[in-house]
């Protein structure tokens, strides 16, 4: 269930920027629409073998959930689609010429960030696992 939801926000993301270019053959929407796709994926295949407990608590909202965490929630859900619905008009109106290096080095940062979280929320999930087994 989950790897829909994360499917249908991608193609959400790649229908804002489209909707904001007024075309769908621009290389940079379909380029990280697929390079969100993957990362997503990836995480989370790395994420439900590491810490599926995690992934279950994160699938759900609980009894206990402040209501500024669903609110959080709620606007980190959106901000991707107005971003990219943001980098169309953009591609709109000032047209797609970035330099490789650019493009490469977003991706590289992506995937440092990914990496980043990946780290902080394996650490922090070894370090629970321990104080609950003492």
């Amino acid at each position: 269930m989950f790897e829909l939801k994360i499917a249908l926000g991608v193609v959400l993301m790649l229908a804002a920027y489209c909707a904001g270019s007024g075309r769908v053959d621009l290389w940079p929407g379909w380029c990280y629409a697929g390079f969100f796709l993957m990362m997503l994926m990836v995480s989370h295949t790395v994420l439900r073998r590491v810490a599926p407990d995690l992934i279950q608590e994160r699938e759900s909202v609980h009894a206990g959930t402040l209501r500024g965490d669903t609110e959080i929630v709620a606007w980190l859900a959106i901000s991707p689609l107005v971003a990219c619905l943001v980098a169309g008009l953009d591609a709109r109106q000032n047209g797609v010429d970035f330099p490789w290096y650019a493009v490469f080095l977003g991706y590289v940062l992506g995937i440092g960030g990914t990496l980043l979280t990946h780290w902080a929320m394996a650490v922090i999930t070894s370090r629970s696992a321990r104080g609950s087994h003492q």
